[in-house]
């Protein structure tokens, strides 16, 4: 069996939480890996193919591994709601999400594609804000959530991850900003 584990429940289907790189089979680069039993769905989450939890500490990554909630969704179900509280942050373990927005006139536009080992919702825990946008499930998907506590400690205490989210959020910005010089261009 499996040394380092930790049992979870995800709409009645049993995961299990890996933090050593051995566990998967060579060349599995997925941060999970499925195997249907029966009428159960066994899930191995490998944590440090999670870019921004591979560096942890063995201690940090015995706190993640306990505070960590995942989730099953099916294709076109919200994970995030427009206006809604941050409470975790959120890794996206498999599958591809897309956050959206809304215009005035209720048409969807498509703000940012997510893949496997990205995570999101880190804006909202360091603004204590509301969600910008909502964020749906392209496919069957499984999501991984941090609780606020738990993210927020290792944003200010854990140098990888610091490191990693500065650079995230600075790129955030410089694609913003890229982003609304592009609107401002006319057309003529």
């Amino acid at each position: 069996g499996f040394t380092n584990r930790h049992l979870m429940t995800a709409r009645n289907k049993k995961l299990c939480v890996a933090t050593e790189k051995t566990l998967l089979p060579p060349g599995k680069e997925a941060a999970s890996e499925q195997e249907q039993t029966g009428n159960n769905v066994n899930v191995t989450i490998n944590l440090r193919k999670i870019p921004l939890l591979a560096q942890l500490t063995a201690g940090e990554m015995t706190t993640v591994k306990k505070e960590l909630q995942v989730r099953r969704y099916t294709r076109r179900e919200v994970i995030i709601k427009k206006r809604a509280n941050g409470d975790s942050l959120l890794f996206l373990l498999s599958g591809r999400l897309q956050a959206i927005d809304m215009t005035d006139e209720g048409r969807v536009i498509g703000l940012q594609l997510l893949s496997a080992g990205e995570f999101f919702g880190e804006t909202t825990l360091i603004n204590q804000s509301l969600h910008t946008s909502s964020v749906i499930a392209l496919s069957d998907v499984l999501v991984a959530f941090l609780s606020r506590t738990t993210a927020l400690h290792l944003f200010a205490h854990s140098p990888p991850v610091a490191s990693q989210i500065q650079k995230h959020l600075a790129q955030k910005v410089q694609l913003d900003y890229k982003f609304r010089a592009m609107l401002s261009i006319n057309n003529t």
